[in-house]
């Protein structure tokens, strides 16, 4: 079957390489000339990666990534809003359900530790201590989130009761950012740290063009290349 598949493939190829061949007016010139600047651009490519995989400087402190955040604090808006959650989900039959909400408030390690274990038993899927930054629409895919509107976003600490397709959810809102304000670092240290590699290749690649046409220069090697 594969092969009859690979077959297949390749024949339908063939026909449209030559009905192509047969409908387009070919200039063997220009098809050289684009060839050779296509080979020209895979191989500055390939040596630029090779360079860069040699000499960039991966390592990128916390220092560096706090410093760009605040020199570029106007480039850190939030476009949409984003919001730390605990959060259980229980079947809406589940025993105890006062209780368990006590227990979801509370500061107590000790009650804690024994929500965990009701969870552990009674829920199929639980967050209790998530302190991570998500957008609205990411934990729309593993919460009815959508039920809670906007303006709700700044009640905090508080529980919010959804029941949805025989489950009860319990969710809290442990904080909350909306759009237009400024994005936590915490949130954007990775977007950081890839811009921040990003201007060292950017550096490295310029610095590497300065030095290879400096270096032709003195060698009198410019010649070489001009036709």
């Amino acid at each position: 079957m594969m092969v009859k598949s690979f077959i297949d493939q390749w024949q339908r190829e063939q026909v449209m390489q030559h009905q192509a061949e047969d409908n387009v007016k070919i200039d063997d010139k220009t098809i050289q000339e684009q060839l050779e600047t296509y080979r020209k651009s895979l191989i500055r490519f390939q040596y630029e990666q090779e360079l860069i995989a040699q000499k960039l400087d991966t390592l990128v402190s916390n220092q560096e990534i706090e410093k760009y955040y605040k020199e570029n604090e106007q480039n850190f808006q939030l476009k949409k809003p984003i919001l730390k959650v605990s959060y259980i989900k229980l079947p809406e039959n589940a025993p105890k359900i006062s209780m368990v909400k006590k227990l979801f408030t509370s500061k107590d390690m000790r009650d804690i530790d024994l929500l965990e274990k009701y969870c552990f038993r009674y829920s199929p899927t639980f967050s209790l201590l998530d302190t991570t930054w998500h957008y609205v629409e990411e934990l729309g895919k593993i919460l009815p989130i959508s039920k809670l509107a906007e303006y709700n976003f700044n009640n905090l600490n508080r529980i919010f009761e959804v029941s949805e397709n025989g489950s009860l959810y319990l969710i809290i809102l442990r904080d909350s950012k909306f759009r237009d304000s400024l994005s936590p670092l915490v949130f954007e240290k990775e977007n950081i740290k890839n811009l921040i590699l990003n201007q060292r290749k950017l550096a490295l690649l310029h610095l590497m063009e300065k030095e290879v046409f400096e270096e032709a220069l003195k060698n009198n090697e410019l010649e070489i290349y001009d036709k």
